[in-house]
C-alpha cells in the first residue's frame, strides 16, 4: 500500500475536526466573554494559562491540517476526495480568525487570573 492512501485514511478525523470547529469555537468565545464581563470573577491562573495554551495548540493543529489538506490536493485520490478536501479548505479561513479571537480572550483571561488587573472591554467583532 502506498503511504498517501495511509496518509488519506486521515480525512475523517481532519473533516471531523474542521466541521465541529466553528460551532465549539463560538460557544467558547461566549463563555469566555460572560467570564470578563464578570469583573468580580478571577479565574484560577492554571486554569487560564491551560486554556490559552489550548487556544495556540488548536491554531496549530489548524494550520497542520491546512497544510496536509493542501498537500493531498496535489496526490491521486478519488473524486470524491478531492471535492471533500476543497471544501475543508474553503471552510478554514472562516475557523482561523474566531480561534484568534479565543486567543485574545483567553490572553486577557490570564492576564486577569495572574494581575487581577480588569481592563476596559474591547469592541470585537466576530
Amino acid at each position: 500500500m502506498c503511504s498517501s492512501s495511509l496518509l488519506i485514511s486521515a480525512l475523517p478525523a481532519i473533516r471531523q475536526r474542521i466541521e465541529g470547529a466553528e460551532r465549539i469555537l463560538k460557544a467558547d468565545i461566549a463563555r469566555k466573554k460572560k467570564l470578563l464581563a464578570d469583573r468580580a470573577a478571577t479565574p484560577a491562573p492554571s486554569m487560564t494559562e491551560l486554556a490559552l495554551q489550548q487556544a495556540r495548540d488548536t491554531l496549530e493543529r489548524l494550520a497542520v491540517d491546512a497544510r496536509q489538506l493542501r498537500r493531498w490536493q496535489r496526490d491521486a485520490m478519488t473524486d470524491a476526495e478531492r471535492i471533500e478536501i476543497a471544501r475543508l479548505l474553503v471552510i478554514i479561513p472562516d475557523i482561523r480568525p474566531l480561534i484568534q479571537r479565543q486567543i485574545a480572550l483567553a490572553t486577557e483571561l490570564d492576564t486577569r487570573a495572574r494581575t487581577g488587573a480588569i481592563f476596559p472591554r474591547k469592541k470585537w467583532r466576530h
